[in-house]
């Protein structure tokens, strides 16, 4: 099975609504893909917590999640900041070894 990493800001976060990146993994995995996302935002449930404070997070066998906590500047900015985000994808990208990167 293929691997897809997809980097995305945030993943289905109640307060930022994007979910482009939601639909797009849910496709991919669908067309038999393994998908592993890289976002920034809070914890959920069932997260193992790493070092550097990321959270991965294994939903399913074709779905993980690696999360940065973020620091959100709200309005009239709406950006996050999460230092270490490269160091995080680099390092994800050493341990899952995609065949697929996407921004």
């Amino acid at each position: 099975m293929k691997t897809i990493l997809l980097i995305s800001p945030y993943w289905k976060e109640p307060h930022r609504w994007m979910v482009s990146s939601f639909k797009l993994a849910e496709l991919w995995q669908r067309l038999g893909y393994r998908v592993v996302v890289v976002c920034m935002g809070s914890t959920k449930s069932q997260v193992t917590r790493a070092k550097g404070g990321v959270d991965c997070e294994r939903i399913s066998e074709t779905l993980t999640i690696y999360r940065k906590k973020d620091i959100f500047l709200k309005d009239p900015l709406n950006f996050g900041i999460a230092l270490g985000f490269t160091h995080l994808v680099r390092r994800v990208i050493r341990d899952e070894k995609p065949d697929l990167i996407v921004v």
